[in-house]
């Protein structure tokens, strides 16, 4: 009985620390924001240009457009494990910011936090939320929950 509940204990904290490296996790790469649309509510269309440019999707892009809208049914689905409102409204008001400075951003995802599908070509991405990172300041997409 004692091995099982150590057992069980083990594996739940493994659980944990995976699932919380998978959060804190995700690639950025620093962008110049060359163009920004959006309500500051949900909808956005952002132009990316990345600072250096190497072999490898998204800075081999010249250009990298995302375009998204939060996406409250699929995170609502989901138990809430994605983004919130309040943290996509906060990411939108710091892409905003890093336009209108022109000051490099670092952009990115964790998991699947764009969709690229043939339709969108190879630098064209869509959105299902945002946050910002506040150690990193950087803004992070998500797609899908990874």
């Amino acid at each position: 009985m004692m091995m099982r509940i150590l057992f069980s204990a083990t594996a739940a904290v493994f659980a944990l620390l995976l699932c919380s490296t998978c959060y804190a996790g995700g690639e950025n790469w620093t962008f110049t924001v060359t163009a920004f649309t959006s309500d500051y509510s949900d909808k956005y269309l952002v132009e990316l240009s990345p600072v250096e440019r190497f072999g490898g999707f998204p800075s081999s892009c010249a250009s990298l457009t995302v375009s998204g809208e939060y996406a409250s049914l699929f995170w609502i689905s989901k138990f809430g494990s994605g983004p919130d409102r309040k943290e996509h409204k906060a990411a939108l008001a710091r892409m905003g910011d890093a336009f209108r400075s022109k000051v490099p951003i670092k952009f990115g995802w964790v998991g699947d936090g764009v969709k690229v599908t043939r339709r969108t070509g190879a630098c064209a991405a869509t959105s299902r939320g945002l946050t910002v990172d506040a150690a990193s300041d950087a803004v992070y997409s998500y797609f899908k929950w990874p």
